[in-house]
């Protein structure tokens, strides 16, 4: 299936989106890689007790790394500046958006339980401080500055 031509809008090239779309699938792989390979090392950093760290928690722990992984592919299937990308990155940033918008406040309610939940406030507020970042920036980009994912014309085929 081929898509017609299209030339990048000049005033909205998508660059900026190009280089934060990069960075975050960048810092997603170490993270994710850690989490896969030293998944008991990840643990030890944030749970209020050592013996918290069990076989079932590493294993849990490289389940979320590769979340991670998978959750990275679409910001990689959106760093071309073609169609099909540039018309996905909305979607990918809302629901990137959705599962960051329940994970920070459940991240909150925990570190203000803590210990309760097993991990450290600090751990939880770290991680949480992790994820608010790109969720600020995705909130400024869909929001306020919706030109910075790209645009794009139709380019015209004269018979």
């Amino acid at each position: 299936m081929s898509s017609d031509p299209v030339e990048l809008d000049p005033s909205a090239d998508g660059t900026v989106m190009r280089y934060a779309l990069v960075t975050e699938a960048a810092f997603n792989i170490i993270g994710a890689t850690g989490m896969m390979l030293y998944p008991s090392e990840f643990l030890s950093l944030m749970v209020t007790n050592q013996s918290q760290v069990t076989a079932a928690s590493a294993s849990l722990m490289q389940w979320l790394g590769g979340l991670v992984y998978g959750l990275t592919v679409p910001l990689l299937l959106c760093l071309p500046n073609t169609r099909t990308a540039i018309e996905s990155r909305p979607t990918v940033y809302h629901t990137l958006l959705a599962g960051e918008g329940v994970l920070i406040p459940l991240l909150m309610y925990q570190a203000s339980a803590s210990p309760s939940f097993g991990l450290t406030w600090k751990a939880l507020f770290v991680c949480s401080l992790n994820m608010a970042g790109p969720c600020l920036w995705r909130l400024f980009v869909l929001f306020r500055r919706p030109e910075l994912m790209g645009r794009y014309r139709d380019v015209r085929k004269d018979a």
